[in-house]
């Protein structure tokens, strides 16, 4: 039974007239199949989307729980006053939230977006106008030229025959609109009817000298004020050379009042492949930058050589389908890849130079879960059963009916050292596609390899998809721990954790809570969290949905004596923190210092951080300098145990050359008996292309005249840190064969090696030391293991329980689990965990609300102030940005990478190329203040992956047939994350337009394009078309089914193949969501991307040269532009606007239209579309009837909603017309792939780019 119901309701509802509506209710809980009974059962989620004549959806409402609701006048009307509602000051219900009223012009194109609202009705509300919204101007060539953001700044564009250049919002910062010759002819009407406008920096330059906002203007004019981004097109319209504005204005700074232009430059052959790839460095007499990265093609556009200039020489041969079956790297060694008969992969074989005999192991193999006898009662098919990685095997015992794994096992691998070989296995796992496999067979088997202990952890659904319950990984001799989830309507509602199987005196399950009250503001931002230990945390946003303060405190006390963090935020006009200021801190005065609560920051004008300011705990030893290091714990002085006054401010300024490397950190105290210290970087280490020339790999820095060395392989992993083990030239750390962190050696401290899972996350930690004393950490998703044993046995045993809701961690429990050694932490420790704006946990409380810890860090992570409980034994782990940072090595472990904080840069290069920029060792774009790098992949903001249908299955008046078709047909999905998803029923995509059906060898595979699973519909791609039509096919519709549950039944069946072979990595659907860099979301079981894509080769290209600048929709506030980096946001809060990156490349600007030349005139294009009348410069053998292209024109105006218009023009015989009317781009990407011919002759006239061509 599918929970879904829809309902289509009539035209009048509630006594209203209104456009077409649709409401889908949603059945949450389903008790009898998730077997835990009532506590399951939750609200059901209802919405209601209401459509306009042309099939676009102008509203949508989703019933949330009941809270504060708008008052409205004597007509019904909401009472708005300056695009804030007036809020009733209780709760009340039913409460509806309502997505943002959106305003098009004649071209149907969205002008302005404003923002969601709470209603307390479930009708169609017209012209509600709440928030703010950013306006597009367009030209006759319906381009944006400029978009006045919601705080009053603005972007432009300046379009040209070559090149493209653009501001975004601090290129203009001190400009205005009004009088900006570029912006001024298309915005003169809505000035006039605003003549008191004033913008971003005037009304900031209107507030005191020593206001934060003025400073943040200041700072940003001197800086960023007309310092765009240009980009230039060759004769095919493909960008091949970016160049970016830098500016330097700090006093105080190495590099103050320095002026470059930096290029990226990219070198492409006839398909667009990119064959070499060039950064702004230009050392010797090569004007065009160092050679990046080389990559050599097949035919058939398959990468099959790559060379990098830190990560060396790889090869790849694939075989007739395009599957790899052999790669080789510069370090020696050669994988192999093994299939089964329908292509998936089972196998994986390794081989290196140093086996004179070329023996191999085999260091992964997969059973796939159709060889299981029970294959078809479990679930089984389709899914992988066991996978035998290099950290153990783990298993997938039970998947339910939706796809969601329910239950998995898992076993450690005995050895831990060296390379797992699972040859043995080999005799007892399936080798043909009709074998069975033999479980006890197998388990017997694995006892010569993995270690007794077997590992289950569980989890149940709801029937959205959600996890209600979570059951941590445990044997059967040891207690479980479990999660649970609680929903009001979507919305997460509490969190609570049964801790160790803790039970009360009736045997019932003892429930701890943790988090027992969520509430958001109607944009689905954060308002209030309520802690189980009785500290409540409330979130302020100002008119642009910035997030203002953040006010941590214990509920019932006042905000003077129980706060614990009154964070206040200050932001430029991008969206880049400028200061921080925590009222919940003390000023101090020592040594004749005042020192300040205050962090503030300074950038350049690629937005990279060039000053930093703030204060720290002296941790001077007789005034010697004391630079940040791999264990900050010991800088503090000893003198001054906990003392809090025992303060001073600092300042920090960082140099970048012109790769991007840090190339100096100097530190400035204000103490007047502490000495200041400077960092030196130095970048040695040739270059594996130009042998000349010095690549972006660390090869030593100094400290006040001391040097040390770093060593590097031949993939650019770093193989010596000075402050490890072994002496001065020998390497010190050893990495796998798939560029993974192994070894440490830590010289009297032992030696450390580390596991990890078929994700490329760590799943183990061994320390040996000294005296046959072992440290291990188990890692099983939100549960640890740690274990300190010697030859007698466990001497102390604890489990780490973590507990994430939908954003963050929230706390840890760290319980006491065995051993035979008295152990002084105690049987249970709840730790808090408060976190500041990049995440970093700044203060850990107690069950009781008590502080335990606090700590304080400097942008790139190193401590400037830490304190604890004197009682406290268990050191705190979880650190800077809430990632683990190991006691051992002072490395801070990032998912695939680990970061060196005093270093402020990557250890190994990204293991995705150049995807995040051409320098792979730089940490988060040089703006450590605001993004963040989870994963160790790349920086940036994280967003929902939604399946979309281009046409709605019940839009426009379709006929049933026609809706059945809709919500089936693979040409008609598409994979969206969910801004590009809002409002439903748009097309976002160039590529995601009607088109004939695709023939066989015209279709995508994922293995030599993965991107195209989100740039494409599934049509055109050979492996989602299959994908569907086999669903389709053994899920026919049922006689009176409706559409659009049928289409919600398909869509949960893709979410979970998706998932499956996401975690998988198997089938080409799922290399592709691993290449793009999707991930689950932990909490929310949903797929998530942040918006990167690569290009097939393995070294990555930019963004910019795969898919030039195509339409974005206008929706949020400001930032934006040519010169600064990704988006990003103070966590918990939604993220600031867009602002693409300069070096190496910027991404498109918001609400700008993909490049056109200058538009051809009337005569021109009837010129070409008549076949009596020549054109110089166009095709006439290939010239087309007027009536042939009045159709063509007449089907893509249809979709511009221009169809009243057309038909008066086409009629009159002006089908040029018709298309000018509708804009070039709009109307001719769609008929010239009907009709190539006309594509043909528009590429004289420059308008190749809108063509797809």
């Amino acid at each position: 039974m599918r929970p879904a119901l829809v309902v289509i309701l009539p035209e009048r509802f509630c006594g209203l007239p209104l456009p077409s509506v649709v409401c889908t209710i949603e059945r949450v809980a389903q008790p009898e199949e998730t077997g835990e009974g009532e506590d399951t059962v939750g609200e059901p989620v209802v919405g209601l989307i209401y459509s306009d004549g042309f099939q676009r959806v102008v509203q949508s409402k989703t019933r949330v729980k009941d809270g504060p609701l708008p008052r409205r006048d004597e007509t019904g009307r909401m009472i708005i006053v300056d695009g804030v509602p007036q809020m009733i000051e209780r709760d009340a219900g039913p409460r509806w939230v309502t997505e943002g009223w959106t305003i098009r012009n004649n071209k149907g194109k969205a002008i302005r977006q404003y923002e969601p609202f709470f209603t307390d009705l479930p009708g169609f509300e017209f012209d509600v106008r709440v928030g703010v919204s950013p306006i597009s101007f367009f030209d006759y060539a319906e381009r944006a030229v400029a978009v006045l953001t919601t705080e009053d700044s603005y972007l432009k564009t300046r379009y040209g025959p070559w090149k493209e250049i653009t501001f975004d919002a601090s290129d203009t910062v001190t400009s205005d609109p009004r009088t900006d010759s570029d912006v001024a002819p298309y915005a003169t009407a809505y000035f006039a009817a605003h003549p008191d406008f004033q913008t971003w920096y005037q009304k900031r330059m209107a507030k005191p000298p020593n206001d934060f906002d003025r400073k943040s203007a200041e700072k940003t004019a001197v800086a960023h004020d007309d310092t765009p981004s240009t980009q230039f097109f060759d004769n095919l319209g493909r960008v091949f050379l970016i160049v970016a504005q830098n500016k330097v204005v700090c006093a105080g700074h190495d590099q103050n009042g320095l002026e470059r232009r930096l290029s990226s430059r990219v070198e492409l052959d006839i398909e667009g492949n990119p064959l070499v790839m060039r950064d702004a460095d230009t050392q010797g007499a090569d004007p065009r930058g160092r050679i990046v990265a080389e990559t050599w093609y097949t035919m058939l556009g398959t990468a099959v050589h790559s060379r990098s200039m830190e990560k060396g020489d790889r090869w790849i041969l694939s075989n007739a389908v395009g599957m790899p079956i052999r790669s080789w790297d510069s370090r020696g060694h050669m994988l192999r890849s093994e299939y089964d008969a329908v292509g998936r992969a089972v196998g994986t074989f390794l081989s290196t130079s140093d086996e004179q005999d070329g023996s191999e192991k085999l260091v992964r193999r997969v059973v796939h879960g159709d060889y299981h006898p029970d294959a078809a009662k479990l679930n089984f098919r389709g899914a992988v059963y066991l996978t035998l990685e290099q950290a153990g095997a783990a298993y997938i015992e039970r998947v339910d009916w939706q796809g969601n794994t329910r239950e998995t096992k898992q076993r450690i691998a005995k050895e831990y050292r060296d390379i797992v070989d699972w040859k043995l296995m080999e005799s007892v796992l399936p080798s043909k596609i009709t074998d069975v496999l033999n479980t006890d067979a197998v388990e017997q088997a694995l006892t010569a390899v993995v270690e007794t202990e077997i590992y289950r952890a569980n989890a149940t659904f709801d029937s959205l998809g959600r996890q209600v319950i979570a059951t941590s990984a445990h044997t059967n001799d040891s207690k479980p721990s479990r999660t649970r989830f609680t929903y009001t309507h979507s919305q997460l509602e509490t969190i609570s954790c049964n801790i160790r199987d803790e039970r009360g005196d009736d045997g019932s399950l003892l429930w701890t809570p943790f988090i027992t009250k969520f509430d958001h503001v109607a944009k689905g931002q954060r308002k209030q969290m309520d802690y189980g230990n009785k500290v409540s945390t409330t979130y302020t946003y100002d008119a642009f949905f910035h997030l203002t303060n953040m006010l941590t405190q214990r509920r019932g006390g006042s905000a003077s004596s129980d706060a614990l963090q009154d964070i206040s935020y200050t932001y430029d006009c991008t969206g880049d923190i400028t200061a921080v200021q925590d009222a919940a801190k003390q000023t101090q005065f020592f040594r004749n210092q005042i020192i300040r609560p205050v962090n503030e920051y300074v950038y350049s004008a690629l937005h990279e951080l060039v000053r930093a300011s703030g204060r720290e705990h002296l941790g001077q030893n007789n005034g010697a300098p004391n630079p940040y290091k791999d264990n900050d714990t010991s800088r503090f002085d000893k003198a001054l145990p906990n003392s809090e006054v025992a303060m001073s401010g600092y300042t920090e300024f960082y140099s970048y050359d012109d790769a991007r490397n840090m190339s100096r950190m100097r530190h400035k105290s204000d103490d007047n008996q502490s000495r200041d210290w400077t960092r030196e970087f130095e970048y040695q280490v040739s270059s594996r292309i130009e042998p000349g020339k010095k690549s972006n790999c660390l090869s030593a820095s100094s400290v006040s005249g001391a040097r040390e060395e770093f060593m590097t392989d031949e993939h650019g992993n770093t193989t010596r840190m000075p402050h490890l083990g072994l002496s001065p030239g020998q390497e010190n750390m050893a990495w796998d064969y798939e560029d993974r962190l192994k070894r440490l050696d830590l010289g009297g401290g032992g030696i450390a090696y580390c596991c990890y899972g078929d994700s490329g996350s760590r799943t183990r930690k061994v320390v040996e030391r000294a005296e046959n004393l072992i440290e291990e950490r188990i890692y099983f998703g939100e549960i640890e293991i740690y274990r300190k044993r010697n030859r007698s046995g466990v001497l102390i045993e604890r489990e780490t329980l973590h507990v994430h809701d939908d954003q963050r961690r929230v706390a840890i429990v760290e319980s006491r689990s065995g051993g035979s050694a008295q152990d002084r932490a105690p049987p249970r420790l709840i730790r808090y965990q408060l976190s500041d704006h990049p995440g970093s946990s700044s203060l850990e409380l107690d069950g009781d609300a008590q502080l335990l810890t606090l700590e304080e860090y400097a942008p790139y992570g190193s401590t400037t102030y830490q304190a604890s409980t004197a009682d406290l034994e268990t050191p705190k782990r979880y650190r800077f940005t809430g990632k683990e940072r190991d006691e051992e090595s002072g490395l801070s472990y990032h998912g695939v990478r680990y970061l060196a904080p005093w270093l402020g840069r990557w250890t190994a290069g990204d293991p995705g190329g150049t995807r995040d920029g051409t320098n792979m060792y730089r940490y988060v774009r040089g703006n450590p203040i605001r993004l963040t790098d989870p994963s160790g992949l790349e920086s940036g903001v994280w967003e929902p992956l939604t399946f979309d249908e281009i046409r709605a299955p019940k839009g426009d008046g379709a006929k049933a047939a026609e809706q059945m078709w809709r919500a089936s047909a693979a040409g008609n999905r598409q994979l969206l994350v969910r801004s590009e998803n809002k409002p439903k029923g748009q097309k976002t995509h160039p590529g995601m337009v009607e088109e004939p059906t695709p023939t066989e060898d015209q279709l995508i595979k994922l293995d030599e394009r993965p991107e195209a699973l989100v740039e494409e519909n599934f049509g055109k791609i050979t492996e989602t078309k299959e994908l569907m039509e086999k669903w389709v096919a053994e899920n026919p519709p049922k006689p009176g089914e409706d559409a659009n549950a049928y289409r919600d039944s398909l869509n949960k069946f893709l979410k979970a193949t998706f998932k499956r072979l996401l975690l998988a990595n198997a089938d080409p659907i799922g290399r592709a969501l691993n290449k793009l860099g999707v991930r689950i979301n932990k909490e929310g079981g949903y797929l998530e991307w942040n918006g990167k894509t690569p290009h097939s080769n393995p070294l990555e290209t930019p963004e910019h040269v795969r898919n030039p600048p195509k339409k974005v929709r206008v929706k949020g506030g400001g930032g934006g532009g040519g010169s600064g980096n990704g988006p990003a946001d103070p966590a918990p809060a939604s993220p600031p606007p867009p602002t693409p990156e300069a070096v190496p490349a910027p991404a498109p600007q918001p609400a700008v239209e993909p490049h056109v030349e200058v538009q051809p005139p009337k005569e021109v294009v009837d010129a070409i579309l008549k076949p009596t009348e020549a054109t110089p410069g166009a095709v006439q053998a290939r010239s087309v009837p007027v009536v042939k292209m009045a159709n063509t024109v007449m089907g893509g105006l249809m979709y511009g909603g221009m169809a009243g218009a057309a038909l008066r023009d086409i009629d009159e015989g002006h089908a040029g017309h018709a298309a000018v009317m509708a804009g070039v781009g709009g109307v001719l990407i769609f008929a010239a792939k009907r009709n190539p011919w006309v594509g043909v002759g528009m590429v004289a006239y420059g308008t190749v780019k809108e063509l797809g061509f």
